[in-house]
């Protein structure tokens, strides 16, 4: 069969399994001709209850309307997994949320000190013709900028430490679980839009400050 990868599950991997004709194995391996079960896989998420429906009426139609058997659904399963799932997302969310909101505010504060230690530069430049919408760009951008940077060393250490400690758990865990280490454009790209947005929602109000400094005020500084 196509080739799915390796699982957590490295012993039970769907890589290793052979496929052969059930009567092949009632008569080499089993010995008899009763079927222990049966696994059935939908077209589709949305058929499945459809599938099970048809599936109990086929049994019970050949086996004289008797219901002899039990269904198993992962339908159900899948809904746990996914509930499970959710809540780590919400606490890593809330995690990086912490951790947004602290580097903000570092960001607010290297801001504030710029656009204080910069006032006669921002003078200067309204002297000579600067709009107070070019200074708030400036320095808007100059924020974004440094979350980008952020960002970038961000998403490299995470990647190195994904990757490190991915390898580790395979290395010395290989004949229990081998551990994947997987890298989306989604989270990159969300780990930058991220940075970015912080980066002008933090930076906004130092670059206000400094876009109302009047020429006359900021040059009372040099």
């Amino acid at each position: 069969m196509e080739s799915r990868g390796k699982g957590l599950d490295t012993e039970n991997s769907e890589d290793n399994q052979v496929f052969i004709p059930i009567t092949t194995a009632q008569t080499h391996f089993w010995g008899n001709d009763r079927v222990g079960h049966i696994l059935i896989r939908a077209k589709d998420h949305q058929s499945v209850d459809q599938a099970v429906k048809e599936v109990k009426t086929v049994l019970k139609r050949n086996h004289d309307g008797e219901e002899f058997f039990e269904t198993w659904v992962m339908k159900e399963e899948l809904k746990s997994a996914n509930r499970i799932i959710m809540v780590i997302e919400l606490i890593l969310v809330i995690i990086a949320s912490v951790s947004l909101v602290v580097g903000g505010i570092g960001i607010l504060n290297i801001m504030l000190v710029s656009v204080t230690e910069r006032i006669p530069e921002i003078g200067l430049r309204k002297a000579v013709g600067a709009k107070s919408r070019d200074i708030r760009a400036q320095f808007l951008i100059e924020s974004v900028i440094l979350c980008l940077i952020g960002s970038l060393i961000g998403i490299a250490l995470g990647a190195a430490l994904g990757s490190g400690f991915a390898w580790a758990v395979s290395k010395f865990m290989k004949d229990v679980i081998e551990w994947p280490s997987i890298i989306t454009a989604e989270s990159v790209l969300t780990a930058v839009c991220a940075g970015g947005g912080v980066g002008v929602f933090f930076g906004y109000y130092p670059a206000s400050r400094a876009a109302k400094l009047t020429p006359i005020e900021a040059l009372r500084h040099t």
